[in-house]
């Protein structure tokens, strides 16, 4: 078999994922309603109203929600080394194994040294 024909299918596929966010986003853009007013044309930032003409808002972001983004950022990437990993288990063997459950344990103690200092807590 011509081997340009096993990359079919992933043109396709690729071609497809292109062209569905335009089709979408034109799609929202002749149907959708507009109707503006000074409430959705304002500032918004994390749950808070900002004014650009009021000095009293010095505090941008809790520093809290940037501990939180960075433990998500974390537990995400724990994910992403876990699909190989899963894919190549029984290649991998016990050892792999092993290692798992090492990177496993290293970060659920990175979560409890988190829960203990109390970073989950919001006051």
């Amino acid at each position: 078999m011509n081997a340009s024909v096993n990359y079919i299918p992933l043109l396709m596929t690729m071609f497809f994922a292109m062209l569905v966010p335009f089709i979408l986003i034109t799609a929202d853009y002749l149907m959708g309603p507009r109707r503006p007013d000074s409430n959705k044309k304002s500032a918004y930032e994390c749950g808070f109203i900002i004014d650009e003409h009021d000095d009293s808002y010095s505090d941008r972001l809790y520093v809290r929600f940037i501990v939180v983004a960075m433990l998500f950022i974390l537990f995400d990437i724990e994910a992403v080394f876990m699909f190989p990993w899963a894919v190549s288990f029984k290649v991998l063997g016990p050892e792999g194994l092993f290692a798992m459950f090492f990177f496993a344990a290293v970060l659920l103690a990175g979560l409890y040294y988190a829960a203990k200092k109390g970073v989950f807590e919001w006051d």
